[in-house]
């Protein structure tokens, strides 16, 4: 039933069967412009998309058994026009080339839609493993989505045992010229020397969380604007140079790093008003 319902919604289903009607109706013009056209041929031509339609949507095996009817009823007037009413005197291959052609295009067309269907799946598997995945892989801090919903978390104990809590936002300014510079590789690296300095410079208890390339952004509970001001000063003097091994030379990096904090305000829900007022302050640090 699943199964059924995926497939009902696919939209590669309508663009396969759209390709091959467009393709019939050029077809049925071009031989009714034509002098002599073959009506015969057109109907097997038109079965024979009708045999691909059905074996994509329905599965090869669906299609076979519509091309076994086919080649029944086919092969039946083939006969009948070869040893009843003589209508054929000569059977060419024209004639008989049909009777393999549709079962093998059903067949064919049965497997590329197992095949899309395939790639269907692992993209959908891909997608609920992602909702899963908590973690960025380079820094081990929470991903963008997992923060703001630990930063949710943090905010309603904040409220309910009325204890601080404050947002510290950094943001590396340089971030794509030192991409362009030191390469993918480079860029981890110096990322990677920015986690371990922040996690040096901050306890256990705060939460770090890796939002996009550039921001980085930490939960302090239970700490005051005040407190907050320290941990930057701490983090504006650490991360002002960092030494980093990049493609196995040793390099000391100035970076350009703006903070900005945000204290949860008394009755405060909102977790991106509090992100944004520690994102404005970034605005006016000079870094």
């Amino acid at each position: 039933m699943l199964e059924h319902k995926n497939k009902a919604i696919r939209k590669d289903y309508f663009f396969f069967a759209e390709i091959f009607l467009l393709w019939l109706v050029l077809l049925a013009i071009n031989m009714s412009t034509t002098p002599g056209a073959n009506l015969p041929t057109f109907v097997l031509m038109g079965c024979t998309v009708a045999a691909l339609l059905i074996g994509y949507i329905f599965g090869s095996m669906t299609g076979l058994i519509t091309s076994l009817a086919f080649v029944f009823v086919y092969g039946s007037y083939l006969i009948y026009n070869v040893l009843v009413s003589g209508g054929i005197t000569e059977l060419k291959v024209q004639y008989v080339v049909w009777l393999f052609v549709v079962p093998l295009g059903s067949y064919l067309s049965g497997q590329m839609s197992a095949y899309v269907t395939g790639l269907f799946w692992q993209l959908e598997r891909k997608s609920d493993l992602a909702e899963f995945i908590t973690i960025d892989e380079l820094t081990k801090f929470l991903n963008h989505k997992a923060f703001f919903n630990k930063l949710e978390e943090e905010m309603s104990r904040s409220r309910r045992f009325g204890q601080s809590l404050t947002l510290v936002i950094i943001v590396l300014v340089n971030e794509t010229e030192m991409r362009t510079v030191y390469g993918q590789n480079g860029m981890s690296q110096i990322i990677l020397e920015m986690a371990r300095v922040i996690e040096e410079h901050t306890r256990i208890i705060d939460v770090k969380g890796c939002i996009d390339e550039k921001t980085t952004a930490i939960i302090l509970p239970g700490t005051s604007s005040e407190g907050a001001a320290v941990v930057i000063e701490k983090l504006n003097n650490s991360l002002d140079r960092i030494s980093v091994n990049i493609n196995g030379k040793h390099k000391i990096i100035k970076l350009r790093v703006r903070l900005g904090k945000a204290e949860v305000r008394k009755g405060e829900d909102d977790i991106f008003a509090l992100y944004d007022r520690a994102l404005e302050e970034t605005k006016y640090d000079l870094g």
